[in-house]
């Protein structure tokens, strides 16, 4: 079940607008980025958030969305992108 939402010209998936949201509540610096920088963002290096936030992100994400990530996931280059953590979330409600 892949949920959008209407956002300007582009689409955004709900798990894409959630971590959005969720980043930019932990961290009100983050305001002034625009959703595009914030999707493309590797959010380790810009420094979004300290590791405990990692722990924060992980657990509301599986609460949120009835998911658990498991050790692959976290190895996957695709984690540590907002836009590519979205897509993995997608793919694990999908399974």
């Amino acid at each position: 079940m892949e949920q959008q939402m209407e956002t300007g010209a582009q689409e955004r998936t709900v798990e894409l607008a959630w971590l959005i949201n969720w980043f930019r509540e932990q961290n009100p610096m983050l305001a002034s980025l625009t959703d595009q920088e914030m999707e493309a963002a590797d959010f380790f290096a810009a420094e979004y958030i300290d590791s405990f936030g990692v722990i924060m992100l992980i657990e509301a994400a599986e609460q949120e969305f009835g998911i658990s990530f498991d050790e692959d996931d976290f190895q996957n280059r695709a984690f540590a992108r907002v836009i590519g953590l979205a897509g993995l979330i997608r793919d694990k409600q999908a399974a």
